[in-house]
């Protein structure tokens, strides 16, 4: 039977990184924030050259980039910041073990168990694994909490599960 071991404790810069590759994995997410740099760019070469001569500044387009390119990471950053400080159990040292019937889950204040058949997917991203128990809640795991082994392991374990989607990269 494998078992494998892995002690974490996810900290602000791991989970901010979480946040800001989920958010900017959406395809819209990144049409927008692009549609926003060409708003900023296109505003600002127009006040440049055209607006001493006609004598109006292209306001809403600007206000628009600046909303997409700046205001949406921003909101993201903050809203990671603000739930980071108000989960503790996010903060916690954990332990978790992987089998081939569950993974188990020892924090400092909790331990849990999550059987494979209640995981949705495991996703691999630069920063961290995330194992979805449903479509909007994940566990994270910094990736620089596996070594290379344990990594592989686990995606040799994972591979085994055929009801839980797989998304790791090669």
């Amino acid at each position: 039977m494998t078992k494998i071991i892995i002690e974490s404790q996810l900290d602000f810069t791991n989970y901010r990184k979480a946040m800001f590759a989920l958010f900017y994995k959406k395809p819209i997410m990144l049409i927008i924030t692009f549609l926003g740099a060409v708003m900023l760019i296109i505003s600002l070469a127009y006040a440049i050259m055209v607006y001493k001569k006609i004598g109006h500044f292209p306001y809403i387009p600007l206000i628009l980039g600046m909303i997409f390119v700046f205001l949406l990471p921003y909101s993201v950053y903050s809203q990671a910041k603000k739930h980071y400080a108000a989960k503790p159990r996010i903060k916690e040292k954990l332990t978790y073990t992987f089998d081939e019937e569950k993974i188990s889950i020892v924090g400092e204040s909790f331990n849990g168990k999550i059987f494979w058949n209640k995981i949705v997917r495991i996703q691999e991203l630069n920063s961290c694994i995330l194992i979805y128990q449903s479509q909007s809640a994940a566990d994270i795991i910094p990736r620089n909490a596996f070594s290379d082994d344990n990594m592989l392991a686990l995606k040799n374990l994972v591979n085994t599960m055929s009801q839980v989607k797989k998304e790791f990269k090669n």
